[in-house]
């Protein structure tokens, strides 16, 4: 990911969960949210991602109505799409994952996977210039729980999956790079295709039954 993609995709609220830090997409210069309605000017059309987020929400709070909240998922679906990476692969694998927890921890093996992405601090260790890009500064661990730098760093893996497997690779397959990137197609990862695709079909049948 280079540096300026991920820093123009930052949003400038993320600050509210950074105020003590100067975060990429300082919030005074940063343009209005497309689609919010603003005085003394014309309504804006409403934007792709807001259609994904009022889905998403949907699904979350039929799922994890302690944790669903609505101005988390509108910020999950503009940067999924500001990246183009589908909602419904990012919220099976993070539904499995962490049951929409974003204080989920879980050990096992010698590795440790943390909040709502099922984050491993290995990866801001290892990909510090994208951890930077996307938060403005160093990674700190209680970042770990914090959702949105949780999303932000689940987008930054896949991106660097797409990369290694090819821009038109299957997204299932690049969310198995980043669950398993030494092998996106072995058995495990496969395992893991199948189960986020059972969890994405109850997604699929919870908004065909509103």
């Amino acid at each position: 990911m280079t540096g300026g993609r991920a820093h123009a995709a930052v949003s400038a609220d993320l600050g509210k969960f950074f105020p003590e830090e100067s975060l990429a997409g300082n919030a005074a210069a940063a343009p209005l949210i497309e689609g919010r309605a603003v005085l003394d000017q014309p309504p804006q059309a409403a934007p792709p991602w807001l259609a994904d987020a009022e889905d998403l929400c949907t699904v979350w709070t039929e799922r994890n109505p302690k944790t669903a909240d609505p101005a988390l998922c509108e910020f999950a679906a503009r940067e999924l799409r500001a990246h183009a990476v589908p909602w419904r692969v990012a919220l099976a694998n993070w539904d499995y994952a962490s049951s929409l927890k974003p204080t989920m921890k879980f050990s096992e093996g010698g590795m440790t996977a943390e909040g709502l992405t099922d984050a491993n601090w290995g990866f801001c260790k290892e990909h510090p210039e994208a951890v930077r890009a996307l938060l403005g500064r160093e990674p700190r661990r209680s970042d770990m729980m914090n959702p949105r730098a949780s999303i932000l760093w689940w987008i930054a893996e896949y991106e660097i999956e797409r990369e290694a497997l090819g821009r038109d690779a299957d997204p299932w397959r690049i969310a198995a790079g980043v669950f398993y990137p030494a092998a996106p197609d072995g058995k495990r990862a496969k395992l893991e295709v199948r189960r986020w695709l059972r969890v994405a079909q109850e997604h699929e049948r919870i908004l065909s039954s509103r």
